[in-house]
This record gives structure tokens, sequence and C-alpha cells, in this order.
């Protein structure tokens, strides 16, 4: 019975796979039928030919089940690109959905992201840091933040508080966005006021 139910869902990808609106196909759905063949024993290069496709083809669009829940929501939205997506966590892996989330708010009123956008989340973001800099970013910045708790109301300006730094310590938070590869606002460098 269970070999039966295998040839009928190999028989059913196969009909939508070469049928008329076998063009129609969405990435993933195409990538869902492949996989389908290849559970039921199928390799590349017998689904390329079956279906009148390339192997690399064939290849490539398995590779799109690998996407994560997220971006294959992107995906199926029509957001990005299959291709991209894939390419995007590989490099990425679970910061792939962040970089897109980047990426979209840069694309603003785009339908969808492309390689153009995902690069200028990219820049616009800071380094990925190792543990040894994290911890000595964490070590410059805590007692930096203990300034946030002395704040006081700047007067004339209601909403607005005024915190006071040190010079070495307004020296050390232009270190520490240095550490983090941030540019500064607006092109400003320090200033004094």
């Amino acid at each position: 019975m269970s070999e039966d139910r295998n040839e009928d869902s190999v028989e059913e990808a196969l009909s939508l796979l070469t049928g008329s609106h076998a063009e129609e196909l969405a990435p993933l759905r195409r990538a869902e039928l492949y996989g389908r063949l290849t559970a039921s024993g199928w390799t590349e290069a017998q689904i390329a030919k079956r279906v009148g496709r390339s192997q690399p083809h064939v290849h490539k669009t398995l590779s799109f089940l690998q996407l994560g829940d997220r971006l294959r929501a992107v995906v199926e939205a029509g957001g990005m690109s299959p291709t991209l997506a894939v390419a995007l966590q590989r490099d990425h892996g679970d910061n792939a959905a962040g970089i897109v989330r980047q990426a979209q708010a840069i694309a603003q009123g785009k339908r969808r992201v492309t390689a153009r956008d995902i690069a200028a989340a990219l820049s616009a973001s800071p380094k990925s840091l190792s543990d040894e800099e994290q911890l000595r970013i964490n070590a410059r910045l805590l007692p930096l933040l203990w300034h946030l708790d002395h704040a006081t109301p700047t007067t004339g300006r209601p909403g607005f508080l005024t915190v006071t730094l040190p010079r070495e310590e307004v020296e050390a938070l232009q270190a520490l966005r240095g550490m983090l590869a941030l540019k500064p606002a607006g092109g400003e460098q320090g200033r004094e006021e």
C-alpha cells in the first residue's frame, strides 16, 4: 500500500512538473516537487531529463528546500528571489533574516529586495565581533552607562536630558564606535560645547 502511495506521489509530481502549467509553478513549489522525487530515489540527472531541465537547474532548485521559515516566507511573498535567499542563508546563517529586515527598511517601497539592497544593509551594519571584542566593548561601555543615571533635565527644552561626560569618556565612546565600525552621524567628528 505504501509503495502505491509513493508511486501516486511521484506520478502527481511528474504531472505537475511536465503539464501545461509547469512553467507557472512557483520556485518553492517546484523545489518541493523535485524533493518529492528525490525522496522516492530519483537522481538530479533523472529528474532533469524527465522534466526537460538541466541538472544544475534541478540542483539549484532543490537548494531552496534548505531555506529557514523566515526566509521562505519572504520568498513566498515575492519579497526576494529564492537564489538570493539561499546565498544569504549560506553566508550568514541565523543572521540572514535580520539582514533581510534591514535590507527591506533600506529598500523602502520596493517590492523585492535585491543583492544591492543586501550589500547596503551589510555595509550599514556593525562588523561581526568575536567574543573577545564583545567583552572589551562591554568593559568600556558599562562604566560609561553610569552617566545616563545622572542625566539632568535640559533647561528650556522639555523632554530633553543633558548628560555630562569627561573628555576621556567621550574619547572612549569614539574608540568604541571605531571598534564597532560605525560611521559618525552626518560625517561629524567629535565636537565640544
